[in-house]
């Protein structure tokens, strides 16, 4: 299974990590969001980290920021 760009594995927990837009990060008051997934399952993480990666970019977009729209490829 490929990872998404936005998913990270430390050990063996998954975290979502993603870029907030520079024109944003003022507003957001950091430049990264991280969270931990709380699992250590590849699909579950997956799932989690999709749903975290459609909301954020969606929240961006609707704050005037540009969000990524690549989310990686199901290989």
């Amino acid at each position: 299974m490929q990872l998404l760009p936005r998913l990270v594995r430390r050990d063996a927990i998954f975290y979502f990590r993603m870029a907030v837009p520079r024109q944003l990060v003022p507003r957001a008051g950091r430049s990264e969001i991280k969270a931990s997934l709380r699992t250590s399952d590849p699909l579950t993480a997956k799932v989690r980290s999709r749903l975290l990666s459609n909301a954020f970019d969606a929240l961006f977009k609707r704050l005037g920021g540009h969000a990524a729209i690549y989310h990686g490829d199901d290989q």
